[in-house]
């Protein structure tokens, strides 16, 4: 057994490191680490039953640390890595622990064992307090003294040393001086004075400013010049050429105290920076400067983007991003195409989310790897609850995380805003709220705009009619140099369109196709439905591209901006969208078998077409989808979507199938009064000649059964249960009538009449043979093993768990049931 505690916890046994999720309640975490950080690793009980649970009586507080050991000893297999010796609890000797390997390493000098040290344990029990900060000014003393001794044969080595120690404390003046000296000296200048920067910065958030030998060396070298600069990577255009729509995008004006933050986070370690503004105010211009940054110091650059319509696939963005990445790469690093389901719908999330992870660490190879995630209030919520997942591995791996959002994704209640709120209390967000430019920026960038001085008085014209957003002052510039006239806000949209309508009417009926396809469309599908012969679509794309309102994105095209799309599609009536959005899913259905998301495409299209018949069955595919994507949330959003379609139709299959895979996936996400009201709909559903079948009736209820046990509401669960036995009577499905007699077992257990739950649990042995599967049978061997210990029998318990095991493996797990009944 390896245990690690150390800014970071984690078990590993013979075979690998434990999930995450074996660690059901926090007290056995809590304990493992006391163990680990005390020295000898050992701590008397009393210390631990007052530090853990103060002011509970001794009694309760004895009950609460044997539970805490029990849930350890299953969480390990049952193996003695932890016994009670005496009046102490102990690790066992040959348990290796980071804690005993870091100190020992640092007394032999040893720079590999500061590797080991990446944060204080997260343990809040004052009797340990001095010895964890004991291991605090251990670290830094032992990085301290690699370093200077590292300084001047192996610069690299001192280097990373360094910036190791500055990743945890960011606050050590010498060693920001040490690394400044150390980057000089291997002709990084530049580099080492943004370090006094940042020096500066950490000594400021602590109300100190650097010492004059640390001021004397920024002022050295100062006054040595550097000869040539860093050559730029390709990444940095690309990046730009995904999100902005051009290789060399104009200069970032008026945005020095906004760049300064973005370099600040840039040499920062771990989080999200979130840039935050109104549409057209250079959100995405400042996430691809921030992304330059990050490449200049070495990282590799992703990009991805929400998409810019409902009932999108789960993982949009991310999805976006690695395809891209494996288009120009060809590394095959898409965690996505990789990923093959369990059915374990928690297990697949947890999985899923560290294999990507993981191709994040492949792509970067040793580098830091930035990827970009913009117009994030456009996300689908699995993509947010990914991102959050990802900003909490960014404080020890090397993946820098940029997103951007407009303030409406912000608003209380919005999915965003729950993750942006989280991120903020774990203090991994860094946020930049952008303002508009002020008039003299607006002069700035007009005169970049016309590659001329504008005179005084349109510059103010222009900047009160924009209100300094420079979506909007450049739109007004186009206005004023084609037309000699300045549009009022309101006519802001017509402008847009008044430029469009100049490039002739192919021009008109491409933008027009383009706008119902979305933001990012592939030319022949927008040719095709505006009805375009091949020539003509081309010349009319052109000439687009030339009045800069459309830009190339790979084999796609885009919008050069969100507004321009918003002003077409807006201008078109209620009436035409339906039959444009019937042509696109017309073509597509004919003509786009390959599109990745091309059944999501199809529910959008042929349901804002009003085409319900045909609208529903691509939800409930996009919803299965969903699923086998762990994209819960997405699986709820498609089902209620097709429920709202359906309305007041009579009850029949397809209802039932939305309802059940509705109230499922909400069980899934503990959406618990959700879910019973969802699973209690399916199961009572009846028209004229059609209802459920009895397995279907009875598998309804006893989900809902499931539901209300899991909530503690103990008496409704068991009116559903029997009510799903009533059901069953009338049906020769021994599978339905093992889970739902196990759920029953379960309850009987819960409501402390173990004798009866035995006896449940025999027949649901029973019945489990009849269907002859291991897995179906180990349950029933599972509730007997439950019953029989609440019973005192633990001999026969334990037969029935060895069982039990020889037919699946591995302990029983029973931590649900204990969760509920505790």
């Amino acid at each position: 057994m390896r245990l690690s505690v150390l800014g970071r916890f984690e078990v590993r046994l013979d075979d690998g490191p434990l999930p995450a999720a074996t660690w059901r309640r926090k007290r056995a975490v809590d304990l493992l680490t006391a163990l680990a950080v005390a020295e000898g690793h050992a701590v008397p009980k009393a210390d631990l039953i007052s530090g853990f649970w103060p002011g509970k009586d001794p009694s309760r507080g004895a009950n609460n640390l044997h539970r805490a050991l029990h849930d350890v000893r299953k969480a390990l297999g049952g193996g003695p890595w932890v016994s009670i010796d005496g009046p102490q609890v102990r690790l066992a000797e040959d348990v290796w622990v980071d804690v005993a390997a870091f100190e020992a390493g640092c007394h032999a000098d040893d720079p590999e064992a500061l590797d080991l040290y990446r944060g204080t344990p997260g343990l809040d029990l004052d009797m340990l307090d001095a010895r964890i900060e004991a291991l605090r000014q251990h670290f830094i003393d032992s990085s301290l003294r690699c370093a200077r001794r590292a300084l001047a044969s192996h610069p690299d080595r001192a280097t990373a040393v360094l910036r190791h120690l500055l990743a945890i404390e960011t606050a050590i003046e010498e060693a920001h001086r040490l690394l400044m000296r150390g980057l000089a000296d291997t002709g990084r200048i530049a580099e080492a004075m943004d370090q006094y920067t940042t020096c500066e910065q950490a000594l400021a958030e602590r109300g100190v400013s650097p010492s004059g030998a640390t001021v004397a060396l920024a002022e050295s070298l100062a006054s040595r010049s550097r000869s040539t600069p860093t050559p730029q990577e390709s990444g940095w255009p690309r990046l730009s050429r995904i999100l902005l729509g051009t290789r060399d995008p104009a200069p970032l004006l008026g945005r020095q105290a906004e760049l300064d933050e973005v370099r600040e986070f840039s040499q920062a370690q771990g989080g999200v920076l979130l840039i935050t503004g109104t549409a057209g105010i250079g959100k995405t211009r400042l996430a691809v400067e921030a992304a330059r940054f990050a490449e200049a110091d070495g990282a590799v650059l992703l990009a991805g983007a929400g998409l810019d319509f409902e009932g999108m696939p789960p993982f949009a963005p991310f999805i976006e991003a690695f395809t891209a990445w494996d288009r120009m790469s060809g590394s095959g690093d898409n965690p996505f195409l990789a990923f093959e389901p369990s059915g374990a719908v928690q297990d697949d999330t947890l999985r899923l989310y560290q294999a990507v992870e993981q191709a994040l660490n492949a792509i970067g190879a040793g580098r830091r790897v930035c990827l970009v995630l913009d117009d994030l209030h456009q996300a689908d919520g699995s993509s947010l609850h990914l991102l959050h997942y990802l900003a909490r591995t960014t404080r020890t791996s090397g993946v820098v995380l940029i997103a951007t959002a407009r303030p409406e994704g912000l608003i209380v209640g919005a999915p965003l805003h729950s993750v942006v709120a989280a991120l903020h209390r774990e203090r991994l967000l860094t946020r930049i709220d952008l303002l508009p430019f002020d008039q003299a920026t607006t002069s700035h960038f007009i005169a970049q705009l016309v590659n001329d001085a504008p005179t005084t008085p349109i510059v103010a014209r222009i900047h009160d009619l924009a209100e300094g957003n420079p979506f909007y002052v450049e739109e007004l510039v186009h206005a004023w140099s084609e037309t000699g006239k300045i549009a009022l806000p309101g006519e802001l949209r017509d402008a847009v369109l008044d430029r469009i309508h100049r490039l002739g009417d192919d021009a008109n009926a491409l933008m027009r196709a383009a706008a119902v396809v979305g933001q990012h469309f592939e030319f022949d599908l927008a040719a095709d439905v505006a009805s375009l012969r091949s020539e003509s679509a081309l010349d009319a794309l052109e000439r687009c591209l030339d009045a800069d309102l459309l830009r190339e994105d790979d084999d796609r095209y885009r919008f050069r901006h969100a507004l321009v799309q918003e002003a077409v599609h807006s201008s078109i009536t209620s009436a035409r969208l339906r039959l444009v959005h019937r042509e696109v899913a017309r073509n597509i259905e004919e003509r786009w078998p390959r599109l990745s998301d091309r059944v999501e495409r199809l529910a959008r299209h042929h349901r804002l077409a009003n085409d319900v018949d045909r609208a529903i069955p691509y939800l409930i595919e996009a919803a299965q989808r969903a699923r086998q994507q762990t994209g819960l949330r997405e699986v709820v959003a498609f089902y209620n979507e097709a429920l709202e379609l359906l309305g007041d139709q009579p009850a029949d299959s397809q209802m039932f199938e939305i309802l059940l895979g509705l109230g499922q996936a909400q069980l899934l996400l503990s959406q618990l009064e959700a879910a019973v009201a969802s699973l209690d709909r399916a199961a009572e559903l009846r028209s004229a000649g059609w209802a459920p079948s009895p397995a279907n009736r009875g598998r309804a209820l006893r989900l809902g059964g499931l539901a209300l046990i899991t909530s503690g509401h103990l008496e409704p669960a068991e009116v559903r249960i029997q009510a799903a036995l009533e059901a069953l009577e009338a049906s020769d499905d021994d599978a339905q009538l093992t889970d739902t007699l196990y759920y029953l077992a379960q309850l009987r257990w819960h409501q402390n009449r173990h004798d009866e739950a035995y006896a449940v649990a025999e027949s649901c042995l029973a019945a489990a043979e009849r269907t002859r599967d291991p897995k179906s049978i180990a349950r029933g061997y599972e509730m007997l093993a439950l019953a029989c210990h609440s019973l005192g029998s633990w001999h026969e318990g334990e037969r029935y768990e060895a069982q039990r095991e020889a037919l699946v493996g591995g302990p029983v797990d029973v931590a649900q049931s204990f969760d509920v009944h505790l």
